[in-house]
C-alpha cells in the first residue's frame, strides 16, 4: 500500500468495490463520505491517504460529497499492524476529533482494512459525541 504503483491499483481496487457494494443495493442517501484520517507525518511519507482515495470512489459511486476536514487526527498513533484487539482499542481511542458542526448529520467513515474495528468505533465515537445521527463504516478489505 506504500508503493507508487499501489496508488493506481488502489484506485482501481476502490471504485470495483465501490460498484459491488452499490450492486448489492445498500442505500447512502444523504450520506457524507469522511475518510479516516491520517497523520500528517505518515500521509507525506506515503504521499497520500489511502482512505481518501476509496473515499472518492465510493462518493463518486453512490453520488455523495465528500468531507475531508470534519474529522481529523489529534493524535499520532503507533501502526495498528501486528497489535492485538485489546492493544489496537487502545492505542487509537481518542485519537479523533470533529471539526465544525455535525450535529444531525448522516456520515459513512470510510477506511482501507477493517482488522478488529477500533479505528472506525473511534472515528464513529468522535461523530456520535459531536451529536451525528447516524454513522456507517466502509472498508475496502476486511479480515476474516
Amino acid at each position: 500500500k506504500y508503493r507508487p504503483k499501489s496508488f493506481v491499483l488502489l484506485r482501481l481496487l476502490s471504485a470495483s468495490g465501490a460498484k459491488l457494494t452499490s450492486k448489492l443495493g445498500f442505500d447512502f442517501t444523504g450520506f457524507t463520505v469522511v475518510p479516516i484520517p491520517i497523520s500528517k507525518s505518515r500521509e507525506k511519507d506515503r504521499g497520500f491517504n489511502q482512505a481518501e482515495i476509496i473515499a472518492k470512489a465510493v462518493g463518486k459511486e453512490f453520488g455523495l460529497s465528500l468531507n475531508t476536514s470534519c474529522l481529523t487526527r489529534i493524535r499520532d498513533t503507533n501502526k495498528q499492524f501486528g497489535l492485538h484487539k485489546g492493544e489496537r482499542a487502545q492505542n487509537i481511542t481518542g485519537a479523533f476529533a470533529v471539526k465544525g458542526d455535525v450535529a444531525g448529520g448522516k456520515f459513512l467513515l470510510i477506511d482501507d482494512i477493517c482488522t478488529t474495528g477500533s479505528t472506525l468505533i473511534s472515528a464513529s465515537s468522535a461523530l456520535f459525541s459531536a451529536r451525528a445521527t447516524d454513522v456507517r463504516c466502509f472498508a475496502l478489505s476486511r479480515k476474516l
